[in-house]
């Protein structure tokens, strides 16, 4: 009997709202969504902007705001005094964008910030501002009918299928940079859209006035050592970085024929193995690198026939020898900068975890006196060759 009085009571209190989890409840309306945060360095402070969708808080359009102060919890405080005293809610943000020079200055604070705020989802993709602000970004790209978290999902989605990249979130940065002591950060940059200006491409237009609409496109990986911004690599390179770290996506490669002809090819698949090379001192001396893969053609000259088995021969080793250079080139420079971004260390542990446990300095001290030596192995499938299908 005391159970159930006690079961009444309890349902009473929740119904009437005295210490009711939903003491703080919002209506829907009072809620302005954030689904983009940006930070940018200030000296002594940070500087944080927000936006919302195109339609957020009953009001039509994306609405953009900003604070500064010594902290990010400073600055989130200041951007609230703007916010037509609608309730900021950041549990739905699908982007973090960190300028340049916060991202030079160290990352460090802000993805700690990010997978330690309640407020925030550590899966969150982060991107740097390459050559920008993450300010002028989110407060400059698209127009008063679609803002920069609506370029940004577009953003996501093409890296998520045809970008031949990967989309690193601020949890797997932050725990790249911790076991590897570096990192990869997807990179964009704010430039000119490819769309025609419109009467209405900037928050701030003129009326009457015409202006080319600023966007953010891809450009690359921003390279993390000591959550530092030190380097980046450039988009092309990009399908070089997913192959060595096994994400291979849809992307495109150019290429030329003995003729001197253009080949556009479509990578659709593939990966990489890495096997370590130990001296009889038991000294990691180099790395076997055999990648695989696969793609199609989807843009010829007329003249090239690929019914001619010498021919489909030549532009699969172009292809091998492309992709060779690439992973080589990303390689060369994770030697340069010391930089494990790519986690080989770990799959050399995992192959001979022995000796890895018994090197005389870490891996990312040894990478520049590794030799690299790197095997391709590529097909050519589902070329879709009119001429075949003619004859």
């Amino acid at each position: 009997m005391r159970k159930c009085i006690l079961y009444i009571t309890v349902f009473s209190l929740i119904l009437s709202g005295c210490g009711s989890i939903y003491s703080n409840y919002r209506e829907v309306e009072q809620l302005l969504v954030i689904e983009t945060m940006g930070f940018d360095y200030l000296p002594g402070g940070v500087q944080l902007t927000l936006a919302s969708g195109i339609s957020s808080a009953g009001i039509k359009g994306p609405i953009r705001l900003s604070g500064v102060g010594p902290t990010i919890s400073a600055a989130m405080d200041q951007a609230r005094n703007y916010s037509f005293e609608d309730e900021l809610f950041c549990s739905q943000t699908n982007s973090v964008l960190i300028g340049e020079k916060a991202a030079r200055e160290g990352m460090e604070a802000y993805l700690s910030y990010i997978c330690q705020s309640p407020i925030l989802r550590t899966d969150v993709p982060v991107f740097i501002i390459r050559g920008g602000s993450a300010f002028d970004s989110i407060m400059g790209s698209g127009d008063s009918q679609h803002g920069v978290s609506e370029i940004l999902k577009g953003v996501t989605e093409y890296l998520e299928t045809r970008g031949g990249s990967h989309i690193f979130k601020a949890a797997q940065i932050s725990r790249d940079s911790l076991r590897h002591g570096s990192a990869l950060c997807c990179a964009l940059e704010y430039s000119e859209s490819a769309e025609p200006p419109t009467e209405s491409s900037q928050p701030d237009q003129i009326e009457g006035e015409t202006s080319s609409a600023r966007t953010l496109a891809v450009a690359g990986f921003g390279i993390l050592k000591d959550n530092r911004l030190v380097d980046y690599i450039d988009k092309d390179a990009a399908v070089g970085v997913s192959f060595l770290i096994n994400n291979v996506g849809i992307s495109s490669i150019q290429l030329e024929d003995s003729m001197g002809r253009s080949i556009v090819l479509e990578i659709s698949g593939g990966g990489s193995q890495v096997k370590p090379r130990w001296s009889e001192k038991g000294e990691l001396t180099g790395l076997d690198i055999a990648l695989e893969a696969k793609a199609t053609v989807m843009e010829m000259n007329d003249d090239a026939d690929l019914s001619r088995e010498s021919y489909t021969k030549q532009l699969t080793q172009a292809l091998e020898l492309r992709l060779a250079q690439l992973v080589g080139d990303v390689l060369r420079q994770s030697a340069k900068l010391e930089a494990d971004f790519l986690a080989l260390g770990s799959q050399v542990e995992q192959h001979s975890p022995l000796l890895f446990r018994h090197m005389n300095k870490s891996f990312s001290e040894a990478l520049p006196a590794l030799d690299f030596h790197i095997a391709v192995k590529a097909s050519l499938s589902h070329t879709n060759d009119m001429k075949e299908s003619l004859t």
